[in-house]
């Protein structure tokens, strides 16, 4: 894995974790590995948080790492809700 940040959990929770994501990544369709690059998203993040994929599948943005390529929509930061006209 690279250097991006990512959540980290304990024994029994990363148990859990692999668990809850491989049956999500079948039902959705993503890479059965939470930990593939080219995901660019903190899964255990979102789980930690208590946060998960809904029924439409899809993730909770503000888990997206930062060159997550579906990070910017029509000019908003869909981590941040914020416009691009609002950035500092």
């Amino acid at each position: 894995m690279s250097d991006r940040k990512r959540t980290k959990l304990n024994k029994t929770a990363e148990a859990d974790f692999q668990s809850r994501y491989a049956e999500a990544a079948k039902r959705v369709g993503l890479n059965p590995n939470p930990d593939d690059e080219a995901h660019r998203y903190d899964y255990r993040g979102a789980y930690k948080a208590g946060e998960w994929v809904d029924k439409s599948g899809h993730w909770p943005s503000r888990f997206k790492d930062d060159d997550h390529p579906n990070r910017w929509v029509e000019g908003e930061d869909t981590k941040t809700g914020k416009s691009i006209w609002d950035i500092d």
